[in-house]
């Protein structure tokens, strides 16, 4: 039995003692060169999938080695936030209608210093300001209070090198105490300009203790 060539390309036949063979595979030139891409296409993908799934999990182990390494150097500021948030979250929804006047007036009604926070308000919103905007803007303003207290709580515990469970006992008792920042979100309380004061003042000292953990020489 011989493979005969018939054409001048790919055309071949199988001839024997009993004449033509057919339904038998025979492979040719063509079918061999496209076998040949296929595999070398497949390792080249393989290759690609393999380096792309390597470069994925690294960058992933990274992320939670730096994420760990995050949450290891701020966990304190990390769990007095979620507390205070999660006591945030109980708040009334509404502000509080004694102070709320106080966000609809600006400096274009007069001189006094209660006037500041509608003349930011009126700065952002315009002139007809929605009870909807003024409670987003309590609510921005409590959370970057609740943010400063985390801080420098965080930093009071970690200030303490020899014993730092008394600090965590003082700040239990300050956070569970009825005059902490938790009144400032109380039904009787929501949207007080007290808040804006402790912001600012906060705002003061956190910038105080990161230009003093920097050695910056501030007085």
């Amino acid at each position: 039995m011989q493979i005969k060539k018939i054409g001048y390309i790919d055309e071949y036949m199988i001839t024997g003692n009993e004449g033509v063979k057919e339904g038998l595979p025979v492979y040719t030139d063509s079918s061999k060169i496209n076998m040949v891409v296929t595999i070398v296409v497949k390792m080249l993908f393989a290759f690609l999938l393999t380096h792309i799934i390597y470069s994925f999990m690294k960058y992933i182990t990274n992320f939670i080695f730096s994420l760990s390494f995050l949450i290891e150097k701020i966990k304190y500021e990390l769990v007095i936030f979620l507390y205070l948030c999660m006591l945030f979250m109980q708040n009334p929804g509404r502000i509080n209608d004694w102070v709320s006047a106080w966000y609809v007036l600006n400096y274009k009604d007069g001189i006094g210093s209660r006037l500041l926070i509608g003349t930011i308000l009126n700065f952002f919103f315009g002139e007809y300001i929605t009870h909807n905007e003024v409670f987003l803007f309590v609510f921005c303003t409590l959370t970057i209070l609740i943010g400063f207290v985390s801080f420098l709580a965080g930093r009071v515990i970690r200030s303490s090198n020899k014993d730092k469970s008394f600090a965590v006992f003082f700040i239990a008792m300050y956070l569970a105490c009825p005059g902490s920042i938790a009144y400032l979100w109380t039904s009787g309380n929501m949207g007080r300009l007290e808040t804006y004061s402790l912001v600012f003042f906060l705002f003061g000292v956190v910038l105080f203790e990161i230009y003093q953990k920097n050695g910056y020489d501030i007085f």
